[in-house]
């Protein structure tokens, strides 16, 4: 009957198994081990710089240069206003749209941040 004898390579674990007759084990184990030994271990910058628990596609937003959230400068303009601010002069003043204003204003206003003192026009609470 004939033996079978069978090397397998598992490239995620890294693990080598080798089956088969005693001299086989002992030949092809010893050849794999010099071939090991041989190879310097993977340099791969992106494997290196890769931490667990961090996104690989952008990278980290530092916070001092981030740029300032639509939620903080439409209530920034509402707060530095005195009578407070129409939607209207919030789209100028932010470069936003009239669909990004209203959805801020709505979340605000149900936080209790803002107010509406008259129709369109809304001021610190």
């Amino acid at each position: 009957m004939e033996e079978k004898s069978r090397i397998k390579f598992n490239p995620q674990s890294r693990e080598f198994e080798i089956e088969g007759s005693e001299a086989f084990v002992k030949k092809y184990f010893v050849k794999i081990q010099e071939m090991i030994s041989s190879v310097p271990l993977e340099s791969n910058a992106k494997t290196a710089l890769r931490t667990p628990g961090r996104r690989r596609g952008r990278p980290a937003k530092d916070t001092p240069s981030r740029k300032e959230s639509n939620v903080s400068t439409i209530l920034n303009l509402i707060y530095g206003s005195k009578k407070g601010m129409s939607t209207t002069e919030l789209e100028t003043k932010s470069g936003l749209t009239d669909r990004q204003i209203w959805g801020v204003i709505y979340r605000a206003e149900k936080a209790g941040k803002i107010k509406k003192t008259a129709r369109g026009v809304y001021t610190a609470t």
